[in-house]
């Protein structure tokens, strides 16, 4: 009975809008009669809106026509149709449902659309993507859509600047870097952004470096403003590129030749010798032997014997 009376609600706000809230529209039903045909519209509005209450679809209508007028109704009735209920639930994640479906709308990949709006109408998680979404736009759904769980926290830490590094990494990159994104956004302002160009423009060779910090110094914090200053400064020395290794994997390379290349050298140096000796030992004993031998068969008695 709930459902029947908010889908005519939904139906009787966004199709009437003069009577409803002193505006003039086409409504809700209008423009689902663009895709399914006006016998079709009530329907489909149904089945479109299957779980949306009363109260949300009062709540929907009276926002989307306060601030974005029937255009946006329209719009919104042009989405919910291609893409389903959640965009309906996606829009009411926050005060700003008109934000919300413009960033939906400025998906640059339009079959993200169901996805972002899956995202936004996911409990607990979808508000606080909703509330980003709201300051940041389609970026926003593009980066979650990309690094599930991930996005968020690029956004809270850096940004825009976040998103945008986001969008250049792969999975394992943004975990790597992740892990430094807090201490990365408490730099100074001009410092961050000089470490993020740099992030920008060596997206690998970056991550690369992170994860191996952190691999070779569990526990310590990497980007320091101090070291921050020295990577700023050389750049291509620390992160290394697809010719040459970063310092960390040169680094690597001196441990060994301070450590391991020593003792594989002393030990050489110890098992030559040895070796030569018990070589020359077993060539000596072959000697005395075949003299022996040969003593034997020439002495007199050997003579004496014949």
């Amino acid at each position: 009975m709930i459902r029947a009376a908010s889908i005519v609600l939904l139906v009787t706000l966004l199709c009437f809008p003069q009577s409803a809230h002193g505006g003039v529209g086409s409504g809700l039903l209008k423009g689902l009669s663009k895709f399914v045909g006006k016998e079709g519209a009530e329907s489909t509005a149904e089945k479109l809106t299957k779980g949306v209450s009363e109260e949300v679809a009062d709540r929907i209508a009276t926002r989307l026509l306060r601030e974005g007028g029937e255009q946006a109704v329209d719009r919104a009735a042009d989405l919910t149709a291609k893409h389903g209920p959640n965009v309906i639930r996606a829009l009411d994640k926050t005060n700003n449902p008109a934000a919300i479906l413009k960033a939906l709308d400025d998906l640059p990949i339009k079959s993200d659309v169901g996805t972002a709006a899956s995202k936004l109408a996911a409990g607990e998680a979808g508000e606080e993507l909703a509330g980003l979404t709201t300051k940041y736009g389609s970026r926003m759904l593009s980066a979650e859509i990309k690094h599930p769980g991930l996005a968020t926290t690029y956004a809270k830490s850096l940004g825009d600047d976040g998103l945008e590094l986001s969008m250049k990494l792969n999975r394992n990159q943004a975990l790597d870097i992740g892990r430094h994104l807090d201490d990365i956004g408490n730099l100074p302002p001009e410092m961050r952004s000089q470490l993020l160009a740099l992030a920008d423009k060596n997206p690998a060779g970056f991550a690369n470096f992170a994860r191996q910090f952190v691999d070779k110094n569990p526990g310590k914090v990497l980007f320091t403003a101090a070291a921050a200053a020295a990577l700023i400064a050389n750049p291509q020395a620390i992160l290394g590129d697809a010719e040459n290794p970063g310092w960390l994997e040169r680094t690597s390379d001196s441990i060994f030749d301070r450590t391991l290349s020593p003792v594989i050298s002393a030990s050489i140096w110890v098992l030559v010798p040895f070796l030569a000796f018990s070589a020359a030992w077993k060539l000596y004993k072959v000697w005395r032997i075949d003299s022996y031998v040969i003593e034997k068969r020439t002495s007199p008695k050997a003579d004496k014997a014949k």
